[in-house]
């Protein structure tokens, strides 16, 4: 069963009221918006999670629903329309962010706490050279190396399904890697952490590869989270 403001295809409130946004911006002040049946045909989601995505946006002065005429597109300036905007998808990027990190956290550490017991010698190797090519490349193909590896270490698991699941979620998981997360710190955050889980995974240790695998996802929060708090205080 889908979770209070999810949709049945996944989609969440904030991401609603982002369509809506996205589509308001391509009208004008005074427009009508199209009637809920036809917004949540067009979005894939229930008229309830549409009416609750339009009262979002209500509440921030952008829409007004009028009884019996329904819902216009209210005067606001131009500058407050940008704020607004960019406000808007800060919180959407920030909720999705947040939730994907809690995934890696439950879900990771165990992949290397698995990994330990079944690596073989030339898996092992192969996540060796995926780190040495992290140290040679520059920041801006780091990141794709990174999730390379956390793929690799989750098939060398020996687990078929967790295996299936972190590829099926490769494109979310990309939202913790976006270019506005990469730097040389981020560069060096995420090798050195390889390397430690590769450590353990050489003494064939599974409670070290488990801790290993959460201290690096903890440093890796603490710094994404120090850029999306500067992003806020920007905003």
């Amino acid at each position: 069963m889908a979770g209070a403001g999810e949709t049945m295809s996944g989609l969440r409130l904030p991401e609603i009221a982002e369509k809506l946004w996205r589509m308001i911006r391509d009208l004008q002040v005074g427009d009508r918006l199209p009637p809920e049946r036809e917004l949540a045909r067009r979005f894939g989601v229930s008229r309830g999670l549409v009416r609750l995505g339009i009262q979002s946006l209500t509440e921030r002065g952008i829409l007004q629903k009028r009884q019996g005429d329904g819902t216009y597109i209210t005067s606001v300036s131009a500058d407050e329309f940008v704020k607004e905007s960019m406000g808007m998808a800060i919180q959407v990027q920030s909720d999705l962010l947040a939730e994907v990190l809690e995934f890696r956290r439950i879900l990771e550490p165990q992949t290397a706490f698995l990994a330990a017991g079944r690596i073989s010698p030339q898996e092992l190797d192969a996540l060796k050279i995926l780190v040495c090519n992290q140290q040679l490349k520059s920041q801006g193909g780091e990141g794709e190396l990174d999730a390379t590896f956390h793929l690799k270490l989750a098939e060398y698991s020996g687990n078929s399904v967790l295996f299936k699941v972190m590829r099926l979620m490769d494109d979310m998981l990309l939202e913790g890697r976006a270019n506005r997360y990469q730097s040389p710190a981020r560069q060096t955050l995420s090798i050195a952490g390889h390397l430690q889980i590769i450590e353990a995974l050489e003494e064939r240790n599974p409670e070290r590869a488990f801790q290993a695998m959460r201290d690096h996802l903890d440093a890796v929060e603490a710094l994404v989270c120090a850029v999306e708090k500067k992003r806020g205080a920007k905003k």
